[in-house]
């Protein structure tokens, strides 16, 4: 196991600490992503969902248009 420090070096100064702050978290090859990252937003949809939506939200307005004519 790999472990990069972010942030920081082994040799900095602490003028150089205080310009660049502390080492926020360490990052090593076992990390989850989703625990670095966050879970996404849109995981389980298909790219056509939102076409399909759309599609039928211009469908029903242009009903709703035509049926007060």
């Amino acid at each position: 196991m790999t472990t990069m420090s972010v942030g920081g070096t082994p040799g900095e100064t602490d003028d150089e600490r205080r310009l660049y702050g502390d080492p926020q978290h360490e990052v090593d090859a076992d990390s989850d992503p989703e625990r670095l990252y966050g879970t996404p937003q849109h995981e389980n949809e298909t790219a056509t969902d939102g076409v399909t939506d759309l599609w039928l939200d211009c469908l029903a307005f242009r009903k709703s248009v035509e049926g007060r004519q």
